[in-house]
């Protein structure tokens, strides 16, 4: 990734970053002192327009609230709506208050933000206060595709690496996961409000970027929220058009509808017939597995990491897989094995990952191994073109996912084979994408006695992989014991359309399966960490026995 400064007299400095030497680079400077905190986009799609540098930080958001932004009605322009019905502004304005109840953020207290965090991201954030602060500095919010033209999503894989995605925000212009137009923190710090509305009534708005405790997918995702949504993970930065707001086109404005979407709750499961003819491209020859362990890392407190090769059970390939076996416990250890998010798919290397492993640690601190293949398609093995289309190349992406299954297969016959693993005690856990494909692995495989789904659901896109690769046609076929978790107000697997159509599609008796949903977004993360770990402990130690 390299860093570029341009500097005129007369004009502010401008930086930005670029992800390779051939990269074409195209910017317009602004004349000295005419906004120095933003940078001018020259857009020749929407005319030219002032995007701020940094994110809204507590310190520059705090000038609002002393100047009793919130009792001055002239800022709040936009009518307040909940479930579709308007409420009086002397209603709403009542709830935007702290932890102590004074106005401002939910993440402040006493009226102010924490000490030493004034150059943080204000955060804790409506978006009725986003569009508030705006006004009130002369500015207004930016439209999806205003943010997403700054943002310049196809610089994603040099922007995300060097963002704040990890265990807490951070100042603003910490990180320096800065893209062509010289914009800090679009990825990760905090989630970022847009103008626009999902519907005609603005029942969800917009927020994009992704937070410091999203996935780091997040960044390209049009995520939304209900406009009341306070969370401690959203905040927003300003746009300031060079025309004014009437000459620019009406669409930019207008609601944009989610993608057409299927109703899952219709399809019917297939047949006995059906069925065998789908686990019939999933079978393979169960040859040698020629294993070798290619280092074993001892430096973690915990567990011991075993870095593993073993031949695949197509051409002539070999499949890495990382065992994390704890320092104490028993001689014969509960399994499980992780599919991870989509991130998987994205990046290069397996072994900044397998060092951040968060998702699992304290299943391994509980005396359980865990193991995490490297599949077919993610990390050092993705597709150099990216992977097969499922609307384009169906039946290619019909084979990638049944070359995915008999890597977790191959990777469940290793534990077998081992003497130390309890196969009759394997769990199956899966992360966001590995949750949404995990009822296809599961219903395959029968050595699988338990299965997590974290963040996931139905495939809810009308275009749907063919039905011997789509997972909700699986659930059916699920037997064993099943938790799902889930934030209510996931926008990737939302509740109502995805999430519970597939807890009731699962074959699983009544009861010994489990919804559990926390009030939070994708992926279940935040200050419900530790609630999460602590019922996925439970069941692991309900339905496999406790571990000593």
């Amino acid at each position: 990734n390299y860093r570029w400064k341009m500097v005129k007299e007369g004009f502010e400095t401008r930086e930005c970053g670029i992800g390779g030497v051939r990269d074409i680079i195209t910017v317009k400077l602004q004349p000295k002192n005419s906004f120095p905190e933003m940078v001018n986009i020259g857009s020749g799609r929407m005319g030219d327009y002032l995007i701020d540098k940094y994110e809204v930080t507590n310190e520059q958001y705090k000038r609002f609230v002393d100047n009793e932004g919130y009792k001055k009605q002239q800022y709040w322009k936009h009518r307040f709506v909940r479930d579709g019905q308007e409420v009086s502004w002397e209603e709403g304005i009542i709830e935007f208050v702290d932890k102590t109840g004074r106005a401002g953020p939910a993440t402040w207290e006493g009226g102010t933000y924490p000490e030493g965090q004034e150059h943080f991201p204000v955060s804790g954030i409506s978006w009725y206060e986003a569009a508030a602060y705006a006004e009130f500095v002369g500015k207004n919010l930016p439209t999806v595709s205003h943010w997403s033209e700054a943002a310049r999503f196809g610089q994603a894989n040099t922007i995300i690496p060097l963002s704040n995605f990890g265990e807490e925000p951070a100042p603003v212009g910490s990180y320096h996961g800065v893209g062509l137009q010289g914009l800090h923190d679009m990825a990760g710090n905090v989630r970022e409000w847009c103008f626009n509305a999902v519907d005609d009534v603005g029942s969800q708005r917009y927020i994009l970027g992704g937070a410091w405790a999203d996935p780091e997918y997040m960044f390209q995702f049009r995520n939304m929220k209900i406009p009341w949504d306070r969370s401690g993970q959203n905040g927003f930065r300003c746009v300031k058009y060079s025309a004014a707001q009437g000459s620019l086109s009406k669409s930019l404005f207008e609601p944009i509808e989610r993608h057409a979407l299927r109703d899952i709750s219709q399809i019917k499961p297939p047949s006995d017939e059906d069925f065998l003819s789908y686990k019939r491209f999933y079978t393979y020859d169960h040859t040698e597995l020629e294993a070798h362990i290619e280092s074993i890392d001892e430096s973690a407190i915990h567990w011991r990491k075993e870095k593993i090769t073993f031949n695949a059970a197509y051409g002539n390939e070999r499949i890495i897989a990382y065992l994390f076996i704890p320092k104490r416990g028993r001689s014969r250890y509960q399994p499980v094995i992780y599919v991870p998010t989509a991130d998987a798919w994205r990046k290069a290397s397996s072994e900044k990952d397998m060092r951040d492993i968060g998702v699992f640690d304290f299943i391994i601190q509980s005396g359980r191994a865990v193991i995490y293949p490297v599949y077919k398609g993610t990390y050092e093995r993705r597709y150099e073109q990216g992977p097969p289309d499922h609307v384009i190349t169906p039946i290619a992406h019909r084979n990638m996912t049944v070359q995915f299954y008999q890597d977790l297969a191959r990777s469940v016959d290793y534990l077998e084979s081992r003497g130390d693993m309890d196969i009759h005690k394997l769990a199956y856990l899966g992360m966001s994408r590995g949750a949404m494909i995990g009822p296809l692995w599961v219903a395959l495989e029968e050595r699988i006695r338990l299965a997590i789904f974290i963040g996931g659901g139905g495939w809810i896109w009308q275009d749907s992989p063919m039905p011997s690769a789509d997972p909700i046609r699986f659930a059916p076929r699920i037997k064993v014991p099943t938790l799902m978790l889930n934030g209510l107000y996931d926008s990737i697997f939302p509740y109502d359309i995805s999430q519970e159509p597939l807890f009731n599609f699962l074959g699983t008796a009544a009861e010994h399966k489990v919804h559990k949903i926390y009030p939070t977004g994708h992926g279940v993360s935040g200050p419900y960490r530790e609630q999460k770990q602590r019922d996925i402990l439970e069941w692991l130690d309900k339905y496999l026995g406790p571990v000593e």
